[in-house]
């Protein structure tokens, strides 16, 4: 009997390095490999169903393909390939579904044996990927946790006790969008829960009570 090939969706900013990739994942029966912009991630996921997706994209504009993931109803894992991967493996990061950091450049045998672990749900990181970064995160604003316009709407509502569903429903977005602001604001704030992100937030004068 004949095994289904896995499908990985590879999402790249410019053709060249989406071909660079699906050229390293060539010949391997066991995928088959499609190829998309981030732009168009909802819209693929639905068509391909990938079992594994493949982020090639900056630091800095993986948020927003994180956001569009979480508005899915079962996102598949996620494997970020990377320029710079050092202190890539953030909270924000391992909350929203991320199972592998590898540089962008990543041999062909290193990169298929990745997607072979995270298929079978364990975690790979470059070694770069958890050193501790000497700044803050590229995925932050600035220095010291400075929250978005969003993510000061949605800790003001944290500070009058509602949950993500009830924030979803104000704010017009789904759970799940909430859910990856709610990670974010505890990375920028360094808070391990919701109430020490108010804590935080209400002491340096984010938001008022």
């Amino acid at each position: 009997m004949t095994t289904r090939p896995s499908t990985v969706l590879v999402i790249a900013p410019k053709e060249t390095l989406a071909a660079s990739i699906e050229a390293r994942l060539r010949g391997h029966c066991e995928w088959r490999v499609a190829v998309g912009v981030a732009s168009q991630l909802s819209t693929l996921v639905e068509q391909h169903q990938p079992d594994v997706i493949v982020l090639a994209e900056a630091l800095s504009r993986v948020s927003r393909a994180l956001e569009t993931l979480l508005d899915l109803p079962l996102a598949p894992p996620l494997m970020l390939l990377l320029t710079e991967p050092g202190g890539a493996w953030t909270p924000q990061i391992r909350r929203a579904g991320v199972r592998a950091v590898m540089p962008v450049d990543a041999p062909a045998a290193e990169l298929t044996a990745a997607l072979r672990a995270v298929s079978q749900g364990l975690v790979v990181l470059h070694p770069d990927a958890i050193r501790a970064a000497a700044t803050v995160s590229s995925l932050d604003t600035h220095a010291h946790g400075d929250l978005t316009s969003r993510e000061l709407e949605i800790v003001d509502m944290m500070t009058e006790g509602l949950s993500n569903q009830m924030i979803a429903r104000r704010l017009g977005i789904s759970r799940h969008t909430v859910k990856f602001h709610v990670a974010s604001i505890l990375g920028k704030l360094q808070a391990s829960s919701r109430t020490e992100a108010v804590v935080t937030a209400v002491r340096r004068g984010l938001v008022s009570v």
